[in-house]
């Protein structure tokens, strides 16, 4: 499979990261994969993009690394490619920024975010965890379903 870029993107567009070895790499974000998914169809293909360098897959979502930003920019012209049976999100994976410090955090926000939760967690068992706290105004939970 052939896998030509759609826009001409200026080199230095995309910024890399560095592992600790010291080596560049570009990443790229793919979301909406099939839990079906396996690694060997993302192998499959990405590898045409071209330097193709690691697959971390995650349930419904993988991370892709590539040696060159060539190979991004490649990979990213494939947002919205279907594979099975769901149209594939394809974005730049940027680092996140680092947390405010405390000193310019809202003193009067009463929101938390609570991570690393089990997939089977419902708003009900996780309301019950934090009664304790006072009254809860709301319980926002993404919904990540096949």
């Amino acid at each position: 499979m052939e896998v030509e870029a759609v826009a001409t993107v200026a080199p230095g567009t995309y910024a890399p990261t560095m592992t600790k070895s010291g080596m560049e790499i570009w990443e790229a974000f793919v979301g909406n994969l099939s839990f079906d998914c396996i690694e060997d169809s993302l192998w499959t293909l990405f590898t045409p993009c071209g330097d193709l360098n690691h697959v971390k897959m995650l349930r419904g979502k993988a991370f892709v690394k590539f040696n060159t930003e060539a190979g991004l920019v490649k990979c990213l012209a494939l947002n919205g490619t279907e594979v099975d049976g769901r149209r594939l999100r394809i974005e730049h994976a940027a680092k996140l920024s680092e947390p405010k410090p405390m000193s310019e955090r809202d003193p009067e926000s009463t929101t938390i975010f609570v991570g690393g939760i089990s997939y089977y967690t419902n708003e009900e068992s996780l309301g019950t965890v934090f009664a304790d706290c006072g009254p809860i105004k709301d319980i926002r939970m993404p919904l990540n379903e096949d």
